[in-house]
């Protein structure tokens, strides 16, 4: 017989206790993660001592009979991973992310070359490339790099009313490159079976004019095959820079080589880890390409004949590309390097001044953003942001009488952006902080808002104010960025299923690819009344093909 005096019921108090405090820390969280920033690891630490607590408790209460304790440790174990799996907001879901497999291309041993097999049709067009319009897509980004159009267009955002027209598709080569648009011809960068492409396109159509083909294969674990340099197009040529360090400069009618320079064997460079991603830039009469050697950082050579000019510092490389801006009133090439930011002088290469930010991970990818940090419009700061919780800063270049000086303006962790760039949006910058759309401004930092919806690692493009968001998903948003929030006006789902690889968009053609499929969408274009009461566009788009 049990002497019922010796029994006794659960302290309830500390579970209870625990949970509520689990709540207050969720509750903050989710705060701080709409207003003040990414509280994702410190949600951790509150999740992880809540849960180590419940498991002491659970295993050393004695008032719990043993189906209880089970029972109790059984949910103690199984409701973090039911919340991981289907949660996909706030904090819980970048938590999640941490755990669930990240789309990718290929496995992480390298393939044989896949035979690539595709017939294109021929194109009968004699591209001219040295045939300008004012909606070019010149270079990565476009034209200047900062990612949106020169000459933009007011795109109609209602895409269930006049949906983006697919104008054709089909199979590319590896790769995750963008591209570049002059006139009505697009030029890629591609893995054909063992072959490195560079090939071009009639932007329309997408028949093939030509390719130039040398026997190269990249592979890399995390971005699959294929180079990652964009090409860029200057006074009818194209230079495009290969995977294994080869600068080409190519005859934009047919592609036949006019001069190339291995870059690794001259300058003792390697690959970086994950691939050479650096598009070559065009400085006046020069070619400048970021690869990290060791008898140059930075190189630049004549663009005419291939000679070398200069070379500049001996930091690795990392996966942003050089850019070319003006500072404090001094004309400048800044490249995001491995180990930070640095300002180089255009005629000899002679670094201006640097800024140290990553130092020991190497992985800054995103393109620097130039802005003015007095409201003037005379640019003199710089705004960079990597992820793995390296976050954003922006640093402001004075003149120190001959010499140039750099500064910290601010630098926080409220936008982190691993794969992409900002676009600038009046004082704002507005980009992908991991995964979610998130608007910091310039000056101070602070944040503005951001949105509930993921994008994965997409990108953004922005024709004007309206902003063209590539999810990783191939999913393609548009909208416009206001002061205090993003305003989602139209959606569709592109043909392509996964991608990193930026868009580039040309009046109201927009380009997007991925590892298999290359694609062209035509955008509607918004009307407005005129005097005598017909519509126009707005701007009105270049004319479709004879073809």
């Amino acid at each position: 017989m049990t002497d019922s005096s010796t029994h006794r019921n659960p302290n309830w108090l500390p579970p209870i206790a625990l949970l509520l405090f689990l709540a207050a820390g969720g509750a903050t969280a989710w705060l701080g993660w709409t207003l003040l920033g990414d509280p994702s690891a410190d949600f951790l630490v509150v999740a992880a001592l809540t849960e180590a607590s419940l498991l002491i408790w659970a295993a050393r209460d004695q008032g719990l009979s043993r189906r209880q304790r089970v029972g109790f440790l059984g949910v103690l174990f199984a409701a973090p991973i039911i919340g991981l799996m289907f949660t996909d907001v706030g904090p819980i879901a970048a938590l999640r992310d941490l755990f669930r497999p990240t789309l990718r291309n290929a496995p992480y041993t390298p393939p044989t070359p896949r035979a690539f097999d595709y017939q294109y049709t021929s194109s009968d067009i004699v591209p001219d490339l040295a045939k300008t319009t004012d909606r070019d897509w010149p270079e990565f980004r476009g034209a200047g790099r900062l990612g949106r159009a020169a000459s933009p267009l007011k795109l109609a955002v209602d895409w269930k009313k006049s949906p983006p027209k697919l104008l054709w598709q089909h199979p590319v080569g590896g790769g995750v490159a963008s591209f570049a648009i002059v006139g009505d011809f697009l030029v890629s960068h591609e893995q054909r079976g063992k072959d490195e492409v560079v090939a071009c396109y009639e932007l329309r159509t997408g028949k093939q004019c030509w390719e130039h083909r040398e026997e190269q294969y990249n592979y890399q674990g995390w971005t699959g095959v294929g180079p990652q340099s964009t090409p860029t197009i200057v006074n009818g040529m194209v230079v495009a820079l290969g995977a294994a360090g080869r600068l080409k400069y190519l005859d934009g009618s047919n592609g036949d080589t006019r001069w190339q320079v291995d870059l690794f064997e001259e300058h003792k460079a390697g690959s970086p880890r994950f691939g050479i991603t650096a598009s070559p830039l065009i400085v006046d009469d020069l070619v400048v390409a970021g690869i990290g050697g060791q008898n140059g950082s930075l190189v630049a050579y004549e663009l005419n004949s291939g000679r070398f000019r200069w070379a500049s510092g001996t930091r690795p490389a990392s996966y942003s590309s050089p850019l070319l801006v003006t500072l404090a009133g001094v004309p400048q090439i800044i490249w995001f390097r491995d180990g930070g930011l640095v300002g180089c002088d255009p005629k000899d290469g002679r670094e201006l001044w640097t800024v140290v930010w990553n130092e020991g991970y190497g992985n800054n990818v995103c393109q620097p953003l130039v802005f003015s940090s007095k409201g003037t419009g005379e640019p003199d700061a710089v705004l960079i942001s990597a992820g793995d919780d390296a976050g954003a800063g922006a640093y402001v270049v004075e003149r120190n009488g001959a010499d140039l000086k750099v500064r910290e303006l601010w630098r926080n962790k409220n936008l982190k952006m691993r794969y992409s760039s900002a676009i600038q949006i009046r004082e704002m910058a507005v980009g992908l902080d991991e995964h979610i759309l998130a608007a910091i401004d310039l000056k101070t930092g602070k944040r503005r808002w951001k949105h509930g919806d993921r994008f994965g690692y997409g990108q953004i493009v922005a024709s004007g104010d309206q902003l063209i968001i590539q999810a990783e998903d191939g999913r393609v948003v548009i909208g416009e960025a206001t002061d205090k929030e993003f305003v989602e006006r139209g959606k569709f789902q592109s043909v392509l299923k996964q991608t990193w690889n930026s868009p580039a968009l040309s009046g109201d053609i927009l380009i997007l690819r991925n590892h298999e499929t290359l694609a062209a969408y035509k955008l509607p274009v918004d009307e407005q009344r005129t005097d005598n009461g017909k519509t126009k566009p707005v701007s009105a788009p270049p004319p479709e093909s004879s073809d």
